[in-house]
């Protein structure tokens, strides 16, 4: 089993006991998101697809499963919404390109720290991955703490976002 992570340690036991009483299991790690064997990972990017593959997962991303991902993410960017714009809490689902671990992987918008309704658009956000999980019939995901890069939101914040 992994390390409990130094996320999993700062919340309060009352926080993981309320995940546990979802449907799922949520088991916080620390490690390489690419190297997490689950049929999901997601990734972050910035409104615009067409720049939206420069941060650290990005590019790893497009290292491990190949140019093709982010090519993809913009095709259905521009199916789903008419541009390669991605409003903020919406996300693109692409296959995960050259890898064999992952099935799926999804590019979301995250919401900026202390823009309007950030910590509710987060919520949102994320209860929208879960709906494509149950819609695809996934059982495993990657998240990593969404928005607390570039985008400053806590990652305290990040994690009760994702517990609610």
């Amino acid at each position: 089993m992994e390390k409990e992570s130094k996320i999993a340690k700062g919340l309060k036991k009352k926080e993981i006991v309320r995940a546990r009483q979802s449907k799922r299991t949520v088991v916080p790690i620390k490690g390489d998101l690419l190297q997490q064997e689950v049929e999901v990972i997601v990734n972050s990017v910035g409104e615009d697809l067409k720049y939206g593959f420069g941060g650290a997962i990005g590019k790893a991303i497009v290292k491990a499963c190949g140019e093709g991902v982010s090519k993809e993410a913009i095709s259905e960017a521009e199916a789903v919404y008419g541009s390669a714009q991605v409003k903020v809490g919406d996300f693109v689902s692409t296959s995960a390109g050259n890898s064999d671990k992952h099935k799926y992987i999804l590019h979301c918008v995250c919401p900026e720290w202390e823009s309007k309704d950030c910590e509710t658009v987060l919520k949102d956000l994320i209860k929208k991955v879960f709906h494509f999980c149950d819609k695809v019939k996934v059982e495993s995901i990657a998240v990593p703490p969404m928005s607390s890069g570039v985008l400053r939101f806590p990652v305290r914040n990040c994690v009760k976002a994702f517990f609610n």
